[in-house]
């Protein structure tokens, strides 16, 4: 089986003024950090009594806000922007693995109105992964199948022109 670089390698080394990545702020997760430490620090404050069982909830309230903050402050996520449409989204197309010859020389032909009568599946063997602007004015494709637990590229990237992407974001 041949080798293609995947999509997202192949939209990280585009030229940056076309296609950028960019994560999301890390002011959500130090945020709840900060709230987090307030809330344990009034845990601790002599306006509760030790018996009683508010100390104890906001200690457990205080923690669990630094842990959440933590996680989101280490992972997170990345996101694909185009510099004149805004963010890419997403979109995942499972197909049945016998229409996935089909699947891709309809891909590099651009004919994209095919794509509609493929038959679809839900066990993700074959998926058309796609990169969309919102405005469907600029969209990626690639072909994936899941061979021996991951999911190996089979097909190039390739960039399609607005009135296919309208087409492949309705599928």
């Amino acid at each position: 089986m041949e080798q293609y670089p995947s999509i997202d390698h192949v939209l990280e080394n585009m030229d940056k003024n076309i296609i950028y990545q960019k994560k999301n702020s890390i002011v959500t997760g130090l945020s709840l950090i900060i709230a987090g430490a307030a809330v344990l620090a009034l845990s601790f404050s002599p306006m509760f009594s030790s018996t009683g069982f508010m100390p104890h909830l906001l200690l457990i309230i205080g923690v669990s806000l630094i842990v959440v903050g933590i996680v989101l402050a280490a992972f997170r996520k990345k996101h694909f922007y185009s510099s004149e449409h805004g963010k890419l989204l997403v979109k995942e197309i499972s197909f049945d693995n016998s229409e996935r010859d089909k699947l891709i020389r309809l891909l590099a032909k651009g004919e994209i109105e095919e794509i509609k009568g493929l038959k679809k599946s839900v066990n993700n063997s074959v998926i058309l992964k796609l990169f969309i602007s919102k405005n469907d004015q600029i969209c990626f494709s690639q072909v994936k199948q899941f061979v021996n637990f991951s999911y190996e590229n089979i097909s190039e990237t390739k960039q399609h022109p607005a009135h296919e992407a309208h087409v492949l974001k309705s599928i």
